[in-house]
């Protein structure tokens, strides 16, 4: 079953995955993994949420983009694994 990607727009929201969230880091990314206590109106959670924070370092615009659409893939094959109610930073 394919599940719907979600994206993480709030700049306040990256802000707090990266204070309080867990992070794990490794050479080329680093991944903060946030619950979210926010509910949807019948009470249930809200859906998982990903974030891509891309640096400029990393080359021009053309290169970021396919980092970007990769890493989407990449998550979209996970997916169903994932529980609902979590917000995921990758930068």
């Amino acid at each position: 079953m394919n599940r719907k990607l979600y994206p993480l727009c709030e700049n306040h929201m990256f802000l707090k995955a990266y204070r309080k969230g867990k992070s794990g880091v490794n050479k080329y990314t680093a991944v903060y993994v946030l619950k979210n206590y926010r509910t949807n109106k019948d009470g249930s959670p809200m859906h998982a949420k990903l974030g891509i924070a891309i640096n400029a370092k990393l080359g021009k615009a053309c290169k970021r983009s396919r980092v970007k659409r990769i890493i989407r893939e990449r998550y979209r094959a996970i997916l169903p694994d994932i529980a609902d109610g979590y917000i995921l930073v990758i930068a």
